[in-house]
């Protein structure tokens, strides 16, 4: 091959790879914008599923059960605003068993008066033990024997409930009143020397009042 076809043989395959560049590179241009881009496509959160608000709470109040023996008891706790907790008030009023045949509120106050009695004496019981006994320290004799005042109180209050609540519910109200005033007596002695059997007592004993003073209230 001379010199000049040489020349015109690599001018021609000059102009062919340029062409063949030219043709390539837009292409391959095309396909790295369309990576990039997908590659900057920030991802979008699954949509979260929307509460359900058309459900309705299954809790229900406890209602009292008309073939219960204790039908009226239940009825009175269950249903009425009172100053003790209401297990309190069934467990005091059903531990009796004239409570099946109770169908008035004062058949309930006479039931509950009579609990509070029992549990008065048993506390006088309780304190006169207490007082007596060998361990108890010198400083809390005096809170008992204040406390013993106290629960006597307590006891004459509840029985004089017994005999005016059957006249005037007002009075056996007001009876209840002044046996917690009574009790009161106590607690304020027991934050001098703190025990708790005593304080434990004293709740109790409260709580018989306050549910007796429910109950006179309630008496039409």
């Amino acid at each position: 091959m001379n010199r000049s076809s040489r020349n015109a043989f690599m001018l021609t395959l000059t102009i062919v790879l340029c062409f063949f560049f030219l043709f390539l590179t837009p292409t391959y241009a095309h396909k790295d914008h369309k990576q990039e881009s997908k590659s900057k496509q920030v991802p979008r959160p699954s949509p979260q599923p929307k509460p359900n608000t058309k459900s309705k709470s299954t809790t229900s109040k406890t209602k009292p059960n008309a073939s219960s023996p204790y039908h009226f008891v239940n009825h009175f706790c269950l249903s009425r605003r009172l100053d003790v907790k209401t297990t309190f008030c069934l467990q005091v009023l059903r531990s009796n068993s004239n409570s099946t045949t109770a169908n008035d509120n004062q058949a309930l106050l006479d039931i509950a008066a009579d609990l509070a009695i029992q549990f008065g004496n048993k506390t006088v019981l309780f304190l006169k033990r207490l007082f007596k006994d060998k361990t108890t320290t010198p400083n809390l004799k005096p809170v008992i024997e204040e406390c013993l005042s106290a629960y006597d109180g307590y006891l004459a209050q509840f029985k004089v409930l017994v005999q005016e609540a059957k006249t005037e519910a007002q009075l056996g109200s007001y009876d209840a009143e002044l046996a917690k005033i009574e009790i009161n007596r106590c607690v304020k002695a027991v934050t001098k020397t703190r025990n708790a059997d005593i304080e434990a007592q004293n709740k109790i004993a409260l709580d018989y009042a306050k549910l007796s003073q429910n109950i006179a209230d309630s008496i039409d």
